[in-house]
Order: C-alpha cells, then structure tokens, then sequence
C-alpha cells in the first residue's frame, strides 16, 4: 500500500500544480483578451484617421492643382506686361534719343532755315535734323532747353503712366 499512496500524493501534487497553472493562464488570456479589445479599438481608430488622411490629401491635390492653373494665368499675364513694358522702354529710349538728337543737330547747327509762324502766332526757325525730326526753335519766349525739358517731362509722365 505504500506504493498506492505516493502514486496517489504524486497525482494529487500533478493536479495542484495543473489547477495553478490553469487559473494562471486563464489570467493571461483574460488580459490578453482585454488587450486584444484595445488593440481591436486603437487599429480602428487608426483606420478612420488614415481615410481622414487620404481624403485630407486629396483635397489638398486638387486645391494645389488649382491655384497652380491660377498662378500659371497670372504668370502668362505677367509675363505679357513685362514684354510689352520692355518694348515700351526700347521706344521710350528710341524716342528719347532721337529727340535729344534733334536737339543737339538744332543747337550745331546756324540758324538758317525758313521762317514760319507757330499756332501762337511767334516766329520760329524750322530746321529738319539729319533723322529728319523737324526741330523748331522759338523766337519768343521759349528755347532749346524749354523744349528738351518738356519733352523729357512728357516722355517720363508717359513712361510712369505705363507702370
């Protein structure tokens, strides 16, 4: 009978040891479980912000595509004024230059030339300069100067009202 006994406190400890070592692992899979459940809501909530994200994006692409289409009107408009200021300019300067020129060859040159009467009635000199710009000087009241800065008044007031 002895043999029958420690069989029987050997098969007792086996199962005190397998009922702790059940409960322990009904304990881990309960967290488990709890943890799972977590997981299951976080991976959720990751979900919905990533197709807040994507959709976010796309939003983002079309509003980007759009002011690019703008800002490349806006460019091609720009880019429209600025040559044709700088054609403006060329004249401008073109103008300017003759101009100054005119008065220059008018200044050289002795003051032979025929008499004409200006819409003020005053007498002037008509001279027609080398670039064939008729230069006038008057006779009363305004010289060279008057009219080279007149011109230049003009020719800046025009060249400001461009910009």
């Amino acid at each position: 009978m002895g043999l029958s006994l420690a069989l029987d406190v050997l098969i007792a400890l086996l199962l005190a040891a397998t009922i702790w070592y059940a409960v322990v692992l009904n304990r881990r899979l309960r967290e488990f479980r709890e943890d799972r459940e977590k997981l299951e809501a976080l991976a959720g909530s990751f979900n919905d912000a990533t197709t807040k994200a994507e959709a976010s994006i796309k939003k983002l692409k079309g509003s980007t595509d759009i002011v690019g289409a703008t800002l490349g009107a806006e460019l091609e408009k720009a880019e429209s004024l600025r040559d044709d200021l700088a054609y403006l300019v060329d004249r401008g300067a073109s103008i300017a230059d003759r101009l100054e020129g005119g008065i220059r060859a008018s200044r050289d040159k002795p003051e032979t030339g025929p008499k004409t009467t200006s819409k003020t009635g005053s007498r002037t000199d008509m001279e027609i300069g080398e670039d064939g710009v008729d230069t006038r000087r008057s006779r009363g009241g305004r010289t060279d100067e008057d009219a080279k800065s007149e011109a230049e008044r003009e020719l800046l007031k025009a060249l400001q009202s461009v910009r």
